[in-house]
């Protein structure tokens, strides 16, 4: 399992995991097994019970975990819990329901399309979600999924491991088919998933699976490219730059990877080669507003402030109804001002 700093207590300003109760998982030597893989000193495990259950003491097989009792009474504590977590595991239930509609939490649901209950039954699904078994919700990040079938211990033991590999930008958790399967899911192509998390600008899992797709053809230049942004964005813009740049050298040279130059130049603090890639970018697709606001407000961030002015001129010129870029060039404007002569 992948290293997380350990932290005591709360409030819990860093990363941790999270454990099922007594009624989401079975007890007995499953959470036994549980406990005994997750290396506790990088992991601190705690419970969140059901509501109704909050007063029982703990099952002997959680001796010793932690016990979050306001959170299971107060509904903004238990989001905040699941927010902050580093992985909730949870069972298929109201709890995993505010889990999946939280774009800011990372969770395993366990338990799924199992018959103890008709509203996880697989045909429940079809009427209620629109899908079928094995598949995942369409809503969903990357970082939550649905685990179909029973909640048997190394089950649960395996997805932990794939799952915060994943979430840490591990390539190790697509080593071979199985895994590779549990990233991108059995409904949907490699490449349509990999189109929805680049779109959606997540770039740690953009990291992970432009890589992996990169070792079946180590030569595509889109692909590369895209690596290059998520490596710009994910805090390695001299990364980032020279895959732009073997893209570049692959034949890739559409506007918009220059603007990708662009933006990792500027986190390289290397102002004037971004402002000449940022000008060819705009050269390349002169109508391109999104290109021309977003230049505008990198420029104003580096104190750049006559190019960003250039730039945000250039998006009121494109969408004159826009008002996000009419507010943007007043307030540069108005700094322009504001600044020493």
């Amino acid at each position: 399992m992948s290293e997380t700093p350990k932290h005591p207590r709360f409030p819990l300003p860093v990363r941790f995991q999270r454990v099922k109760n007594a009624r989401q998982l079975p007890l007995k030597t499953r959470v036994k097994k549980i406990l005994a893989r997750l290396d506790k000193g990088h992991y601190f495990p705690f419970v969140i019970r059901d509501t109704d259950r909050v007063f029982e003491p703990l099952p002997p097989d959680l001796e010793g975990v932690a016990h979050f009792p306001l959170a299971a009474v107060n509904i903004e504590l238990r989001a905040a819990a699941y927010e902050l977590s580093h992985l909730n595991l949870v069972g298929m239930s109201g709890p995993a329901m505010l889990c999946l509609f939280d774009s800011a939490v990372r969770c395993l649901v366990f338990n799924v399309g199992t018959s103890g209950s008709s509203t996880v039954t697989p045909n429940a699904y079809r009427i209620n979600y629109g899908i079928e078994p094995g598949q995942q919700l369409r809503h969903t990040t990357p970082y939550q999924r649905l685990v179909w079938g029973r909640d048997e211990a190394e089950t649960i033991c395996r997805h932990f491991d794939l799952m915060a590999r994943f979430v840490d930008g591990g390539k190790a958790a697509l080593a071979d088919g199985d895994e590779r399967n549990f990233i991108f899911g059995a409904d949907e192509s490699p490449l349509i998933f990999a189109d929805r998390v680049f779109a959606g600008r997540q770039w740690g899992p953009s990291r992970t699976i432009y890589r992996h797709l990169l070792d079946g053809e180590p030569e595509r230049p889109d692909w590369i490219y895209r690596l290059g942004v998520a490596e710009t964005w994910s805090g390695n813009p001299a990364g980032g730059m020279e895959l732009l740049q073997r893209a570049l050298d692959l034949g890739y040279g559409g506007a918009e990877l220059y603007l990708a130059r662009c933006e990792a130049l500027l986190f390289l603090d290397r102002p004037d080669q971004a402002a000449a890639n940022a000008r060819y970018a705009l050269e390349l697709d002169p109508s391109n507003f999104d290109a021309a606001i977003r230049l505008g407000l990198l420029f104003e961030t580096h104190g750049r402030i006559d190019d960003a002015c250039r730039w945000l001129e250039q998006a009121v010129s494109l969408r004159p109804d826009s008002r996000e870029a009419a507010r943007y060039l007043e307030m540069t404007r108005a700094r322009s001002q504001q600044a020493p002569t």
